[in-house]
């Protein structure tokens, strides 16, 4: 019988796998299954960062981000580096597509 942190682990090698193979859906609800358990692996956080840095989903990574810092068991300094880095990003990619916006054709 598997163990909870063997079972998060396989989930993860599996998610990585469909990750690779640009099957973000899948993947995502792979690692959604050891969110619903609180997981303390800082991979689980790290995967579901990369597909959600894919799609451009700023939301999704910020919320995850926040998670990882509160029930991942390390690399908390790693994510908060990391949140703070994605929310300047995503500011200055709205700056300029608001400066684009506003020039005249």
């Amino acid at each position: 019988m598997r163990t909870n942190l063997e079972n998060e682990r396989r989930i993860e090698l599996e998610a990585a796998e469909k990750i690779k193979n640009g099957e973000l859906d899948n993947a995502e609800v792979l690692l959604k299954k050891n969110l619903t358990k609180n997981t303390r692996s800082a991979d689980t956080y790290k995967l579901l960062i990369k597909i959600y840095k894919i799609r451009n989903d700023y939301t999704n990574i910020i919320k995850t981000i926040n998670m990882a810092i509160r029930f991942a068991n390390e690399n908390k300094k790693e994510f908060k580096e990391l949140k703070r880095t994605i929310l300047l990003n995503k500011l200055i990619i709205d700056i300029f597509d608001n400066q684009d916006k506003k020039k005249p054709s």
